[in-house]
């Protein structure tokens, strides 16, 4: 569990039972304007966990970012214990032009833990990584389908965490994907609260879904605000193209190379 006392983020510390906005700087314009990602940090009064939730790592994926919009401007958030970070648009070059990727062509998603003497986009990434991530004892990341599919909506993480188990549980979609990610050079510590984040991806990008917007935004505040995550549920497994469950299939945009889990209800 992370230190109870002041959490401090770029330059603003936010006490327990505050809910603070912080606009944390990331980079700068060719005209030398700062660049900063908006972010809201809601903290109980009593220690517990942190999690964080980001969306719009890449620029064109809506839904997440609608996620939310309606969990930071609608009913107020109000924890007793725990903390809730949520970062609202990561890569914010790509969300105002509507492309996936960075400026410097790269993808964000694939740059981190990043470098502060790299390129833009390692740069950005080492700045939320050591502000954002290394802060955090669990993360949700929100993504869209990539053009030009249409994703069956998912969550996927490393399923041999327990606690990752019970987090995609609690969001109560049929398709669990097991995926470690890619691998992170760094230290055991680090690398175990990398481990600790999963996505979420329904439907496709440049498109946002109110009614996906909506159930996920529900599902985060769930997260948020109980003090222990549902238990797990029994999984049937099946692999590419081939299933091992009476369940029938899903669209081919579901699949993938890694082992699959389908929750049986």
């Amino acid at each position: 569990m992370t230190n109870p006392k002041g959490l401090t983020i770029g330059r603003v510390t936010v006490q327990a039972g505050e809910t603070v906005d912080v606009h944390l700087e990331v980079s700068e314009r060719y005209t030398g304007e700062p660049v900063s990602l908006p972010i809201r940090v809601v903290r109980g009064a009593r220690p517990g966990p942190r999690g964080f939730v980001t969306a719009g790592i890449h620029g064109d994926e809506l839904n997440g970012v609608g996620v939310l919009h309606e969990l930071a401007f609608g009913p107020p958030l109000v924890l007793s214990r725990r903390t809730l970070i949520l970062v609202l648009v990561v890569n914010i070059f790509g969300f105002e032009t509507q492309v996936r990727n960075m400026p410097d062509r790269r993808d964000l998603n694939r740059c981190f833990p990043g470098s502060k003497d790299g390129s833009l986009s390692s740069r950005i990434a080492h700045v939320i990584f050591k502000e954002i991530v290394t802060k955090s004892d669990y993360g949700i990341d929100l993504h869209s389908a990539a053009a030009p599919r249409i994703n069956f909506p998912n969550v996927r993480g490393d399923l041999s965490v327990p606690a990752i188990q019970r987090l995609a549980a609690a969001f109560g979609y049929e398709l669990i994907i097991n995926s470690q990610g890619p691998p992170v050079p760094c230290d055991g510590r680090l690398r175990n609260r990398v481990a600790q984040r999963f996505y979420w991806k329904p439907e496709r990008p440049v498109r946002s879904n109110r009614r996906f917007s909506k159930s996920a935004s529900g599902e985060c505040r769930i997260y948020s605000r109980c003090s222990r995550c549902c238990p797990v549920g029994p999984w049937v497994q099946f692999t590419r193209h081939k299933w091992r469950s009476p369940f029938g299939c899903v669209p081919r945009s579901a699949e993938s190379s890694d082992t699959t889990f389908l929750q049986a209800n």
